[in-house]
């Protein structure tokens, strides 16, 4: 029995109960995508490389409930913007983000309540990495290769504020410019 396939021609994947690991490549150019996103609930590590995602499939991906691991590779955000919500990305452990067209990131204090490791690579547009990533004590490295000295900075000054409000540096940054 194959995949039925939505109006983008995107494969239809929420019926894949079982599917824990999935990786998807766009292998045109990344500024159209899939108009729905179907991916199956029990998704544990999700790539996705040359994707275009405006805000209402990325939010689709943040409540994932399973979602472990998260990697963002070439993709493209609708108005290179990314606003993360309220408890979103509950379970996610790994967070990497690669070659990105994305300038202003967002996200809640409680958003990302379980993460341990951000990579920030190559993402030349971006101006900082969110402030409130301090305020987790699940956080234990940061890596920022390749990437303008303010999200360095702002990779630093998570760390020493951690270190200010709690007394203890949880977090190890490796910085590669």
């Amino acid at each position: 029995m194959g995949l039925g396939k939505n109006e983008n021609g995107f494969p239809v994947l929420d019926s894949l109960h079982r599917l824990e690991t999935l990786k998807v490549h766009f292998f045109n150019s990344p500024k159209i995508g899939p108009s729905r996103l179907n991916f199956p609930l029990n998704l544990k590590k999700l790539t996705l490389c040359k994707f275009y995602l405006p805000p209402a499939e990325i939010s689709i991906i943040a409540k994932l409930v399973k979602l472990e691991i998260l990697k963002l590779q070439q993709v493209v955000f609708e108005r290179e913007e990314w606003e993360v919500a309220d408890e979103e990305f509950p379970k996610l452990k790994l967070l990497k983000l690669e070659n990105l067209k994305l300038s202003q990131w967002r996200a809640s204090d409680e958003a990302f309540q379980n993460l341990r490791r951000l990579v920030v690579t190559r993402c030349l547009k971006l101006e900082a990495i969110p402030l409130c990533f301090a305020d987790l004590c699940s956080l234990e490295r940061i890596e920022v290769k390749s990437c303008n000295q303010s999200v360095a900075d702002s990779a630093m000054d998570i760390r020493n504020t951690q270190g200010e409000v709690y007394g203890i540096d949880y977090t190890k940054v490796s910085i590669e410019l």
